[in-house]
């Protein structure tokens, strides 16, 4: 309703392709689907239990900060998020 209103009143511009907004997000949860399961690739047992969260952990850390590249946030705090 309120995009309808913006449109009207020529606010909010809709814009975007929705078969690359689904490709887009596919990839990306596959892409992050496989990083816990890097670790058992070259561990075995708790080893790799303990490797796959902190590689989890890091590259939850790392997207958070590149989220800020594109948000002007600090890269800290985002990052931890």
């Amino acid at each position: 309703m309120r995009l309808m209103t913006a449109e009207r009143l020529g606010g909010a511009q809709a814009s975007g392709n929705p078969a690359q907004a689904a490709a887009a997000a596919g990839i990306s949860t596959g892409v992050g689907a496989m990083i816990p399961v890097i670790p058992s690739v070259f561990a075995t047992g708790s080893l790799a239990i303990v490797l796959a969260g902190n590689v989890s952990l890091l590259a939850h850390f790392l997207a958070g900060a590149a989220k800020s590249l594109f948000t002007l946030a600090p890269g800290g705090a985002p990052g931890s998020r």
